[in-house]
């Protein structure tokens, strides 16, 4: 009995070995390792992507998602520090970014532009999402209906935040646009709670 568990055990372990040889090899932080141009196609079956998947991917400069994506959220820093060139368009059925902790494209510092696709389902923008990225302007979607804590904290080239007709938001968190670098902004009337130092030294801010 003992040499039948032993060879039971030896079995399991030549098992494992395979299994672990037929795992693909991917670059430290990223989830899919970028092409030659440094581009990362995410495929429509994908409902997730996981906290850290591409985090400090330097090789990642651009993302796209295969048509009829259903993708419905984007973990943690999952883009944190990565090398995004650019602009990103974000599938409509995405409905949270950062889910449960934020971060999710923090210091991000040539990302210039984030897009939502039309019909956009996003319902909460958690924590840390965009801070200290380079966004000039971005156009929020009307179901948005909150924004977590430092979500634009400085971005000091962001001068323009704007939210599409009909706007559900309700929550701008603390220190939602702390050190940004916006000039005015018309805050929805469905706004209901604005945090703490919301707006605190956004010198270049004229009008709310």
């Amino acid at each position: 009995q003992s040499r039948n568990g032993a060879l039971n055990r030896k079995l399991l372990f030549a098992l494992l070995l395979v299994g672990l040889s037929l795992l693909p090899i991917v670059s430290a932080g990223c989830a899919i390792t970028p092409d030659g141009n440094g581009h990362v196609e995410i495929p429509n079956t994908w409902t997730s992507i996981g906290d850290y998947a591409f985090s400090l991917c330097s090789s990642l400069t651009s993302v796209s998602f295969e048509p009829g994506s259903q993708l419905t959220s984007i973990g943690y820093r999952a883009f944190r520090e990565s090398g995004l060139i650019g602009s990103i368009t974000l599938p409509a059925s995405v409905t949270n970014l950062g889910t449960g902790g934020g971060g999710v494209f923090r210091l991000c510092s040539t990302l210039t532009s984030v897009n939502f696709e039309s019909g956009s389902q996003l319902d909460i923008i958690w924590s840390n999402c965009f801070e200290s990225t380079g966004l000039s302007s971005i156009t929020l979607p009307e179901s948005l209906t909150e924004i977590r804590a430092s979500t634009f904290r400085d971005c000091s080239n962001l001068t323009s935040v704007s939210f599409e007709s009909g706007s559900q938001l309700t929550l701008i968190g603390i220190s939602a646009f702390r050190e940004s670098g916006l000039t005015s902004i018309t805050i929805p009337s469905t706004v209901t709670t604005i945090g703490n130092g919301a707006f605190q030294d956004c010198t270049a801010l004229t009008s709310v």
